[in-house]
């Protein structure tokens, strides 16, 4: 995600290393955030307690992300760094959408992310897009988030106005199609208060490769097994709407 690759850092002892993450048994196993892509908990980093164990099991970036607490409190209440489907419970996604920022205690907001820097819209609604489509695996593991592939509806994410419509002119559902060769993908999407949507507001995924595209029109290939491909369209009261279809690529 291009959130991961702009924040303060993944390095040997950036904020957000392994040196950092530093599990804690008696909270859960939780601890600073640690965005390296590998397996991390069951023992110290760094520090005098270097290579000791935690008392806390391994867990991959994804299952930190998804089962940990951001140790946060939001309403008194402990915030996750992301919850499959559901943006506004994702913590990760306040800290990149402006708020709201919690705190370690009641009364004590934390910063946004990425700190100092200003993020693509285009690349935020990835991440958005990357929640609700039930936040896809390269091995093609992904929530069910309840909906269904083959028409346009609404996903929710905002408190006014309508969801927009999205819809997929291109490929066809159910289509065959070669392997690791580009595909046009072809979309529209309007919205009742804000007219025509088009570039980061339109994000494309694919329940086997992740996000593969934005925008109206691009081309992308795709390696070979059952993909469902979805359309995400987001107005700008953060309400989405969603098209989705099956292409067979072999």
């Amino acid at each position: 995600m291009p959130i991961f690759m702009k924040s303060c850092g993944t390095g040997d002892n950036a904020c957000h290393s392994e040196v950092a993450y530093g599990a804690s048994k008696d909270q859960a196993c939780r601890g600073w955030l640690s965005l390296k892509d590998m397996p991390l908990g069951a023992k110290y980093y760094g520090g005098m307690l270097d290579g000791q164990s935690t008392g806390c099991p391994d867990r991959t970036l994804y299952e930190r992300l998804t089962e940990l607490d951001a140790w946060q409190v939001c309403d008194n209440n402990l915030k996750r760094y992301i919850v499959p489907c559901d943006v506004n419970a994702s913590y990760l996604f306040d800290k990149i959408d402006d708020g709201p920022y919690c705190g370690e205690v009641p009364g004590k907001t934390s910063a946004p992310m990425p700190s100092g820097k200003v993020m693509d819209p285009g690349e935020r609604e990835i991440v958005r897009a990357w929640i609700l489509a039930g936040t896809p695996r390269v091995n093609g593991d992904v929530v069910d988030c309840g909906g269904g592939a083959g028409g346009s509806g609404g996903a929710g994410g905002g408190p006014n106005g309508q969801a927009p419509q999205a819809q997929i002119n291109h490929p066809g559902d159910m289509e065959m199609r070669p392997a690791n060769q580009d595909i046009p993908f072809i979309g529209v999407a309007t919205d009742a208060e804000d007219g025509d949507l088009g570039g980061g507001s339109l994000v494309w995924t694919s329940n086997v490769s992740g996000v593969i595209g934005t925008g109206l029109q691009f081309n992308a290939p795709l390696p070979a097994g059952t993909h469902v491909i979805t359309l995400t369209a987001t107005d700008s009261d953060k309400n989405t709407g969603t098209d989705s279809l099956t292409l067979y690529i072999q």
